[in-house]
């Protein structure tokens, strides 16, 4: 990370644990018991702004290095334990917000 533009990259660790509820097709809310996911020393972008709801190509073309897809196939549900790294040239102390981006892929059902 860039002290003077505060631009550059972050590692990470992140945690997925405890139970999440799912929906099955029969529309019953079913509680889902797994382990504990993790995602250790990963990197993230860090720039200025705010990310976009959808991303813009922008966005989408920058952070495509940095996505991971060790939580593929898991319930986005549950809870997460999400820890900034300090870098080794600076501190963090000048982050102000910190938004994650989660992409999550789903199916559904027509009815009988």
């Amino acid at each position: 990370m860039d002290p003077n533009t505060g631009l550059g990259a972050v590692s990470y660790d992140v945690q997925q644990a405890g139970d999440t509820v799912v929906v099955d097709g029969e529309l019953i809310p079913r509680v889902v018991a797994g382990p504990s996911v993790w995602i250790e020393d990963a990197s993230a972008e860090v720039g200025a702004g705010s990310l976009q709801v959808p991303l813009t190509g922008n966005q989408q073309t920058s952070m495509t290095q940095y996505l991971q897809p060790e939580f593929k196939g898991r319930p986005p549900g549950g809870a997460y334990l999400l820890r900034l790294l300090t870098p080794s040239e600076g501190s963090l102390c000048g982050v102000d917000d910190v938004e994650v981006y989660m992409s999550v892929i789903y199916w559904v059902t027509n009815g009988p």
